[in-house]
């Protein structure tokens, strides 16, 4: 009974700083480069000293990475146990973000967000401040190449106010074919020159050409960013850009 009381007593000495703690912490999820870049071992480190000893001990002297997602992972079930009115935490949030573009289901992420995960709404915000930067602006005369893409998702329950799920992505591309931006005043490639053009040079055909190896370049690297553009999007996600 008095270890108990002991235990209780730690309890509340632990309230004020876990609070002042969460006012830091309950901010975290907003940064996108800190929850892709977060290292658990300093998260933890970063946490109450008291508590991750506590909780260190419990998880006995063997490590593993298991155990150190554990102890993260309790860490934050008691920070959110302190204030489990709003507060939304990096690891909970982190593995919504993922269960919400596995399932794109607002059940499951409602369900997901219990602990300090987010509700589905505040994924869904998060998710739409992602686009909020600009891309950068391309200098030059830029080649542009979009393609639309459907995608109708099959539903096989039958009920009251049922939607069929359907998305529309759209995938854009760009690539600089004249950084100084003067194609549009070239002699030799205006309309009324068409007829006198030769063959194609030697230098498109040459595999050897620098010519030729920048352009196979340029054509991988576009490939490459719109395959990874398109399986970066969720089914239910519509883009327009």
């Amino acid at each position: 009974m008095q270890f108990t009381n002991v235990m209780r007593g730690i309890g509340h000495l632990l309230q004020k700083p876990i609070s002042e703690d969460l006012e830091i912490l309950g901010q975290l999820y907003k940064d996108l480069k800190g929850l892709t870049e977060i290292d658990l071992n300093s998260w933890v480190s970063n946490r109450n000293a008291a508590l991750t000893a506590f909780l260190q001990g419990i998880a006995g002297t063997v490590k593993s990475s298991r155990k150190e997602y554990c102890i993260a992972k309790a860490v934050e079930s008691i920070y959110y146990l302190r204030n489990p009115s709003n507060i939304i935490l990096p690891l909970g949030f982190s593995e919504n973000v993922v269960a919400y573009s596995i399932t794109n289901s607002k059940i499951a992420t409602n369900i997901n967000g219990i602990g300090g995960g987010g509700s589905y709404e505040s994924v869904r915000k998060w998710l739409s401040m992602q686009a909020d930067v600009p891309l950068p602006e391309v200098k030059g005369d830029v080649a542009i190449a979009f393609d639309n893409d459907q995608v109708i998702g099959k539903s096989y329950h039958s009920r009251v106010d049922n939607k069929g799920k359907i998305s529309i992505i759209t995938a854009v591309s760009e690539a600089v074919v004249d950084e100084t931006g003067q194609m549009q005043e070239r002699d030799d490639l205006v309309p009324r020159s068409w007829n006198h053009m030769t063959k194609l040079p030697d230098a498109v055909k040459d595999e050897t050409s620098s010519f030729y190896t920048e352009a196979k370049e340029v054509c991988i690297h576009v490939f490459c960013g719109v395959f990874v553009f398109i399986n970066l999007l969720t089914p239910q996600d519509s883009l327009i850009l």
